[in-house]
């Protein structure tokens, strides 16, 4: 494990701790660099690998172009995705914050072009609801040069609509600045927040749970940015979208006592 940032821990427990506290985790480095290798062979010899992708994940599930999640569901379709999404290193740091039986139920190969806006400052809210982690895996280098994830600790257990604090003028979601000073001003006991860029080299992953405050910088580079996003989530929570739809899922350690979600079997 290489220190990047505050959330870089080796004691299990001390990560547990940490994780639950701040709301992030890492980076770390994979031991086995041969799934990450393969996933970007496969996204560098094909350009059409996020279309064909899309064409086979709605032909699986029979949903339309419009459905709002389904490049997201890689982890059913292509078997690269899954691969590293299911590496040992990530289950077992994921076991250590959500137990023995884990369920994959996102993922998704991210490319950010050159010139790239970025992203606002969100929470997710399913995987917040469903108290789930996130990991992310760095395919390339991610830094603040190229649009790395930047994270607000301790902001998973407030229970804001940021969308609608916006609407309100009390914040602008693309300004970092504004985002700590509306958490300063609601949650004083917590101040000063700060910013965490998550920092990777090639072949670090790291975690933030559902919830946090978080956002993506622009790609102010001249490359693209590659990433693995993946969501994992306990047994005994029940995933569905915000249209009531039960979102695919597989059982990647441990056993599914509960049934309460769309199991899947690998892409094999």
């Amino acid at each position: 494990m290489t220190a990047i940032t505050k959330g870089n821990i080796t004691d299990r427990d001390r990560q547990k701790k940490f994780f639950f506290e701040n709301g992030y985790l890492g980076a770390f480095s994979l031991p086995n660099l041969t799934s990450m290798e393969e996933l970007i062979t496969g996204i560098e010899k094909s350009e059409s690998f996020k279309s064909r992708l899309v064409r086979g994940v709605k032909k699986r599930l029979g949903i339309n172009a419009k459905h709002p999640i389904f490049v997201r569901q890689a982890h059913i379709r292509s078997a690269l995705v899954y691969k590293l999404a299911t590496e040992p290193a990530i289950l077992d740091d994921i076991e250590n914050l959500l137990g023995s039986d884990i369920l994959l139920w996102i993922s998704e190969a991210i490319c950010r072009k050159p010139g790239t806006r970025g992203q606002s400052c969100h929470v997710d809210i399913i995987n917040a609801q469903v108290q789930g982690v996130h990991v992310s895996v760095a395919l390339t280098d991610m830094n603040l040069q190229n649009g790395c994830l930047q994270v607000i600790p301790k902001t998973h257990t407030y229970t804001l609509d940021l969308e609608e604090c916006a609407r309100q003028g009390m914040c602008d979601l693309f300004d970092p600045q504004s985002m700590l000073a509306l958490a300063d001003r609601l949650h004083p006991e917590n101040a000063p927040h700060e910013i965490v860029p998550l920092e990777m080299t090639k072949g670090q992953y790291s975690f933030t749970k559902g919830g946090l405050w978080h956002g993506v910088g622009k790609n102010a580079t001249d490359r693209d940015r590659l990433g693995l996003v993946a969501r994992y989530m306990g047994t005994d929570r029940e995933c569905r979208e915000a249209d009531g739809s039960q979102v695919p899922c597989i059982l990647v350690r441990g056993e599914d006592l509960h049934q309460l979600n769309d199991l899947h079997q690998p892409p094999f």
